[in-house]
């Protein structure tokens, strides 16, 4: 009699060891998986923000360009004596250099943006794995006290 309580218990022991292996199983693979989803999120963040620092060079290389140009036009009336279109090339000029002035300081901005994206990132993807893991204790403590009344 002893040995059959014994091996019943031996059974049921194991039969609960599989079931709580089997739980931590499935709780890895859904925090894996709802990590992966974060990460993709936030690589997908990072791209588009890539994308915006690449659009935001060439529109930089764009202004310094039609800078060039009004230098070279410059150069060529500078022999000639006409003081209106001196004025409005150099106006223009002016123009050009303060908005490449002010890409470069949103090009910068952007520039030392990024640590701190990838910061936030980091900081989303571990408040995600926490509330994940605080939701599954939350469910697991729940439905382990349900079943023990």
């Amino acid at each position: 009699m002893t040995g059959t309580r014994f091996s019943r218990l031996l059974k049921d022991l194991l039969l609960a060891l599989i079931n709580a292996t089997l739980l931590l199983a499935a709780l890895c693979l859904w925090l894996g998986w709802s990590v992966l989803s974060t990460v993709e999120n936030v690589s997908e963040n990072i791209a588009s923000t890539t994308d915006n620092i690449s659009e935001l060079g060439q529109q930089v290389g764009m202004v310094a360009g039609e800078i060039r140009e009004v230098r070279r036009d410059i150069d060529a009336l500078a022999d000639r004596e006409e003081p209106v279109i001196l004025d409005g090339l150099y106006t223009r000029l002016d123009a050009l250099e303060a908005e490449l002035h002010d890409l470069n300081e949103r090009l910068e901005q952007i520039r030392t943006s990024s640590t701190e994206l990838i910061d936030y990132a980091v900081a989303a993807i571990l408040r995600e794995i926490e509330d994940l893991v605080t939701d599954w204790i939350g469910r697991f403590s729940g439905a382990s006290s349900e079943t023990g009344a």
